[in-house]
């Protein structure tokens, strides 16, 4: 489904930018008109598509409950600390509507990761390699 062009592309567009580029403009007036309405940094992010990350789990501990999404106790008992690593930091993050884990973990060769972990099926996304 093509969506319409906004006002602000159309004038772009006319001035001889690419679509692409208009659209990327038109964004981010967006996110300034919600600066301006008051939108938390969190709340843009998340409206932009940005991955925006909490570490404090006073925070994010009522967001899992919320949410329902799998403890962050589980996934770490599920993870195999011979493959993937000794956790170190574990961050809830939401990514659009999405909510995953970065959990960095160490690896026994002393490398450093960053885990991704999709925090309602406890599946690694991505394994930081």
């Amino acid at each position: 489904m093509v969506q319409p062009l906004t006002h602000i592309q159309l004038n772009m567009l006319t001035r001889g930018l690419h679509k692409r580029t208009a659209a990327r403009y038109a964004a981010r007036i967006a996110l300034m008109v919600l600066a301006l309405a008051g939108v938390s940094a969190n709340e843009r992010a998340s409206i932009a598509g940005e991955l925006v990350c909490e570490a404090d789990w006073s925070t994010a501990g009522p967001i899992v409950r919320a949410e329902r999404l799998t403890p962050v106790e589980d996934i770490r008992s599920r993870l195999d600390v011979q493959r993937a690593g000794r956790p170190l930091r574990v961050q809830l993050c939401r990514d659009g509507t999405r909510w995953l884990y970065r959990i960095t973990v160490v690896r026994s060769d002393g490398e450093v990761r960053t885990l991704a972990v999709d925090a309602r099926e406890g599946a690694i996304i991505s394994d930081g390699g």
